[in-house]
């Protein structure tokens, strides 16, 4: 079995998502993150299920996804048996943050 974990920025992502959504309805906001953790769960047992991220590339890792709702992208590093998730991105916002974002990480 993979070790998942959390970035404390993917953390931070996460807190920050259910507290916006939270303001609208508390039941969107906790299925939206069962959703992701349920999804993010099931890295454990097959940690390459998400997609390559092919927007930024980088020789010394593979970045993949997970999307949650059409509108979160999850975004990992997953070697030697560890799973990273790095950070949680509405997919809405403009990609070049993403490459910094990433970039920061690492």
């Amino acid at each position: 079995m993979v070790q998942v974990n959390w970035s404390l920025e993917a953390q931070e992502d996460v807190f920050n998502i259910f507290q916006y959504w939270s303001q609208f309805t508390i039941e969107y906001a906790r299925n939206l993150m069962e959703e992701m953790f349920s999804l993010t769960d099931l890295l454990e047992l097959t940690p390459s299920m998400g997609a390559i991220e092919t927007s930024f590339k980088n020789p010394k890792h593979e970045y993949r996804f997970l999307v949650i709702q059409k509108r979160y992208k999850v975004v990992y590093m997953y070697e030697n048996n560890v799973c990273d998730i790095l950070i949680v991105w509405d997919c809405r916002r403009n990609p070049q943050l993403l490459k910094t974002r990433i970039r920061k990480n690492n």
